[in-house]
């Protein structure tokens, strides 16, 4: 999310704080969504695309499963 963030344009302050308001911050997911989608769908170049009658996704929203270690104290 950094490199995201940094890429935009934003300062390294910004990054802090923006990253600091999705890990810390109240929102709402659905909320997030919609925006995602207007954002994409704003955006001419993602596109689905269709190859002997399948389609692949521009983007995709799905959580992936992501292990963690156990014993570590870390939030990283």
């Amino acid at each position: 999310m950094f490199p995201a963030l940094k890429s935009i344009g934003l300062t390294d302050e910004e990054v802090r704080r923006s990253w600091a308001a999705m890990r810390y911050g109240s929102w709402q997911t659905e909320d997030l969504f919609e925006t995602w989608r207007t954002y994409v769908m704003s955006q001419r170049e993602w596109r689905a695309s269709q190859d002997a009658g399948y389609y692949t996704k521009a983007v995709d929203l799905t959580a992936s499963w992501r292990p963690t270690l156990k014993g570590l104290e870390s939030k990283h």
